[in-house]
């Protein structure tokens, strides 16, 4: 299995470098989506030489918010990126849990994740990727998504089962992440089942979201179970590396990482804000970590 990310921080004493590089080390390894859907190893190949080249602290085993979604049933088309594209079809029922997981598409990600699991052993850490719930129950029911809809149980359900599962075949964190925006303390409870799994198996749990959250909520969330918060603008033991710092050139991060380093308070973690794009250079990817470490 995979180190555990706390285990990871502790043993390493300094910053980590966790950038969420799915669909651009699978451009950097020319492995294109129909193979990367097709072939568990050459994906899980693409994905640990594209972490080893930019020297991170951890590998996603995949990342698409769709994914739950699709293998419930939801009917999907996928840009040459396994970007969706249209409007997708969703389930015309809901799945078992035990269904879920025997699908096709779950089998593959979850042997994906084996596999770099074994690869990394315990030199770095593995984080298995799960879409938020709210965003689930919207693309199971076909609702459009909003910050107020209601969660459904199957999607409780199925998350839940994914995330066992991929504790089960060994990351050292999961990762939650949200697409919508936090209206109100009261949705950190919708986290809580998420949180008691991480901790059965001993790893932690990180919400990743695009939208910024007052003290109120980010406090209600680590309530919830949440270890670590990765919003833009958060502050405390998260750093987000906003996707246009990704793409830009090496030099124009010095002022924002000098600031980083000069506030710090303690050993942190730096993400991207969300997926690393696909257009990121890889020379600034690894100039980051330089920075990160330094």
């Amino acid at each position: 299995m995979s180190l555990p990310l706390h285990r990871l921080q502790a043993r390493m004493k300094r910053d980590l470098y966790l950038p969420i590089a799915f669909r651009v080390a699978l451009k950097a390894g020319d492995v294109p989506w129909s193979s990367a859907i097709a072939d568990p190893a050459a994906a899980a190949a693409a994905l640990r030489r594209f972490q080893r080249l930019i020297q991170a602290d951890g590998v996603v085993a995949w990342f698409d918010g769709w994914l739950e979604a699709e293998a419930a049933g939801a009917r999907v088309r996928r840009d040459a990126f396994g970007v969706v594209a249209g409007t997708p079809a969703s389930p015309t029922r809901l799945p078992s849990v035990a269904g879920f997981t025997e699908t096709p598409v779950i089998r593959h990600v979850l042997e994906i994740t084996r596999l770099l699991c074994e690869a990394t052993r315990e030199q770095s850490t593995v984080l298995g990727c799960l879409t938020g719930v709210r965003i689930l129950t919207a693309r199971l029911l076909g609702a459009r998504p909003a910050p107020g809809v209601d969660v459904e149980p199957a999607a409780i359900e199925i998350s839940g089962a994914l995330a066992r599962a991929y504790c089960e075949a060994g990351v050292g964190a999961l990762l939650i992440a949200s697409e919508l925006p936090f209206p109100d303390p009261s949705v950190a409870r919708h986290f809580s089942p998420l949180a008691e799994i991480a901790r059965s198996f001993g790893v932690p749990l990180m919400l990743l979201t695009r939208h910024p959250m007052g003290p109120s909520v980010e406090a209600a969330l680590r309530a919830a179970g949440i270890d670590h918060v990765a919003a833009p603008g958060g502050h405390g033991s998260v750093c987000a590396i906003s996707s246009t710092m990704l793409r830009a050139a090496p030099a124009a991060s010095e002022g924002w990482f000098r600031l980083q380093r000069d506030a710090k308070p303690a050993p942190r973690l730096f993400v991207s804000e969300w997926e690393v794009p696909v257009d990121a250079p890889v020379e600034t990817l690894v100039a980051l970590r330089e920075k990160v470490v330094a």
